[in-house]
């Protein structure tokens, strides 16, 4: 008949395999919403994410279905063994993406609920090399519409006395939001207005003549709004260089966005007001 083990003896039994695990480190323990980090097992320090580096994502967020070569370092003083795990999830928590190996000595795949995982192998841990350590491999980004995802991943420093106590857990996380095209600069024509207090201008461009015609100050400020009148062949439009409230604008740059309203500016002339 079997003895049941002492709470003791459990807890040796849970974390006995830490030798076993520089060959095959569990999955799901990258500090990822709902997941454990290798500081389960492993004893000591929790040290700042500043240790790690992952490299080789680009800075203005991912093309949906390309895919990137990555570098995960890790760097600690007086640590002579080394291990990692990392993966990738969308917004809601889900898989993003999947991994792919580059160095089938050093790292390997494991899987759990739909996620992937990088980790090292036996010879992955680089037992022996000191202060610091990288593993490469690659990830394929998701479809495009996921949007932002977070790569999650700890590294684990160690000692290398084949134990648990004094190692170090280093857990670490990186955003990357999904790369769209840059909005195009608004077209604008643009004209110098030198004497709006006694001067109006007169503009004459093709467009529509049901939506307001926007006046805008160099500096993008909205000047005035008015509608133009059509006729036989452009839109004219008629501005006796005044405000919304019926101030005398100051000279100087004044633009049109061209838009919905107005497709094409043919010409701005000026026309002396006559006293009052």
């Amino acid at each position: 008949m079997l003895k049941p083990l002492s709470a003791g003896l459990a807890l040796l039994a849970l974390c006995v395999p830490v030798s076993g695990y520089t060959r095959t480190p569990p999955n799901a323990n990258t500090g990822r919403p709902g997941e454990i980090t290798c500081a389960n097992c492993h004893e000591g320090a929790t040290a700042s994410q500043d240790s790690t580096r992952l490299l080789g994502l680009p800075p203005d967020g991912y093309r949906p279905d390309s895919t990137y070569r990555l570098r995960l370092s890790v760097r600690y003083r007086g640590m002579k063994a080394w291990g990692f795990e990392i993966t990738c999830a969308d917004s809601a928590n889900q898989p993003a993406g999947s991994f792919l190996l580059t160095d089938t000595i050093h790292t390997q795949l494991g899987f759990s609920r739909g996620f992937s995982y990088v980790k090292q192998t036996g010879p992955g841990a680089h037992k022996g090399k000191p202060d610091s350590c990288s593993w490469r491999f690659a990830w394929r980004a998701p479809p495009a519409g996921t949007g932002r995802v977070t790569f999650y991943w700890d590294a684990l420093p160690c000692n290398n006395d084949g134990g648990a106590l004094g190692d170090v857990d280093v857990p670490g996380k990186r955003r990357l939001a999904e790369w769209s095209p840059p909005k195009p600069a608004p077209r604008r024509h643009i004209w110098h207005y030198p004497h709006p207090e006694t001067t109006r201008a007169v503009i004459v461009y093709r467009g529509r003549t049901d939506l307001p015609l926007r006046i805008f100050s160099a500096d993008g400020r909205l000047a005035g709004r008015l509608q133009g009148a059509t006729t036989e062949q452009d839109a004219i439009a008629d501005w006796p260089g005044l405000d919304s409230s019926g101030a005398v604008l100051p000279a100087g740059d004044y633009f049109i966005e061209l838009g919905p309203a107005v497709d094409t500016v043919i010409a701005v002339y000026f026309v002396r007001r006559r006293p009052e």
